[in-house]
């Protein structure tokens, strides 16, 4: 860290800032999409990784997410630091949610029951398989459908935002060029 804060957070308070900001959320929020605006690269690179960890994001495999993130972007051929910071839609306020959703869009396409059928399997690993498996496919059905279809429009909606990020960045710097050079144009000696 540059500069350190003079009087350290105890854990209680990292705990509260990361729950409910002191500067709000709006703030926060506004941070976190000029971090993503910022960072190098191609605009088609920021918005795959972006994309990459949005989908990642709507994954039951929590443990997983940053992993993941990090593979699917660089296979393909994201931004990495953009995939990294999108995963955390997912994070532990956030992941009940998510995982609901899944849960019910994929049951839904599935046409799941909410209990499985009654005597499926005898032996013990039949039993527990019969048990989870209910709850797997649905999930997994859901993370796939609802990942994709968040990653599609953030890849379109960040791409746009990225290049008009970049666009306005390159006027401003050679409006500032401009400026500077008819400055020096002025100051010189006839």
């Amino acid at each position: 860290m540059l500069l350190p804060r003079r009087n350290k957070r105890t854990f209680g308070e990292h705990v509260r800032e990361t729950v409910w900001p002191s500067a709000g959320w709006s703030r926060s929020l506004r941070y976190f999409g000029k971090r993503i605006l910022r960072l190098s690269g191609s605009p088609h690179a920021v918005a795959t990784g972006f994309a990459a960890g949005i989908f990642v994001g709507w994954s039951p495999l929590f443990g997983f997410h940053y992993l993941m993130a990090v593979g699917l972007s660089l296979l393909l051929r994201g931004n990495v630091l953009a995939a990294v910071l999108s995963t955390t839609i997912a994070n532990p306020v956030t992941l009940p949610a998510l995982l609901a959703l899944d849960y019910k869009v994929g049951a839904m396409i599935l046409g799941h029951h909410p209990h499985p059928p009654p005597g499926i399997g005898h032996s013990i690993a039949e039993k527990s398989m019969a048990k989870i498996l209910p709850v797997i496919e649905p999930l997994i059905v859901g993370w796939v459908i609802m990942g994709t279809i968040t990653a599609l429009a953030s890849y379109f909606i960040v791409g746009y935002a990225v290049r008009a990020f970049q666009h306005a960045r390159r006027e401003r710097l050679h409006a500032r060029r401009m400026e500077r050079m008819s400055d020096m144009g002025d100051m010189a000696p006839l």
